[in-house]
């Protein structure tokens, strides 16, 4: 996983992303965690690192609040795939997706509320001749001004279904991620294998 913050932003450079190499796509989760329901993107990138193995040529980044500090990322993939809250006025934890270039253009919402907006961010990179296509997976928050304060409830519902809809993106793309904790037999006939639940012994 490759996570910034504002503090590593002056000196970030891509992990597994170079000026020479383009990734096949990149998912992008932005927000600020401390700030109740505007971290959704980085709870929903978290959570596929903990429950997916990503192909080659697929790059699953915690952008946090990082801004223009984003840009080398955005410029060195090919289709990116942002996750962020977005005010679309909705029932909070409904789900949006929407292609990046018409969102504001035809509907005028705005995505979550940090210093320089990701559609700013990728704006930059078109100015520089490395604009990627891009899709926004965004969902409507309940409370983004609660500083301290975790996903409320329909918020953190959502995050399967927007879980879902990235590896949705990524198989259509033949970049199908992984499930972690699974196992292969091998030969004719073999089967992925769910493994037997661990019990914790008592006191552990």
């Amino acid at each position: 996983m490759s996570s910034l913050n504002e503090l590593d932003a002056p000196g970030l450079r891509p992990g597994a992303s170079s000026a020479n190499r383009k990734n096949d796509v990149l998912v992008l989760g932005v927000g600020n965690v401390m700030m109740g329901d505007e971290g959704l993107g980085v709870h929903v990138v978290r959570h596929l690192l903990e429950r997916y193995i990503f192909p080659p040529g697929v790059e699953v980044v915690d952008g946090g609040t990082g801004g223009l500090a984003l840009l080398p990322f955005i410029q060195s993939s090919r289709f990116v795939i942002i996750v962020d809250a977005l005010d679309a006025e909705a029932e909070a934890g409904s789900i949006f997706m929407c292609d990046a270039s018409r969102i504001e253009q035809e509907t005028g919402v705005r995505t979550s509320l940090h210093d320089t907006g990701i559609l700013d961010v990728i704006n930059t990179a078109g100015l520089l001749g490395e604009r990627p296509d891009a899709v926004i997976i965004g969902v409507q928050p309940l409370k983004m001004d609660e500083f301290g304060g975790g996903l409320t409830e329909p918020v953190a519902g959502s995050i399967e279904r927007v879980c879902e809809l990235v590896c949705e993106h990524l198989e259509e793309r033949g970049l199908s991620p992984h499930p972690k904790g699974r196992c292969s037999a091998v030969g004719p006939g073999s089967t992925d294998v769910e493994p037997a639940p661990v019990t914790e012994p008592n006191g552990a």
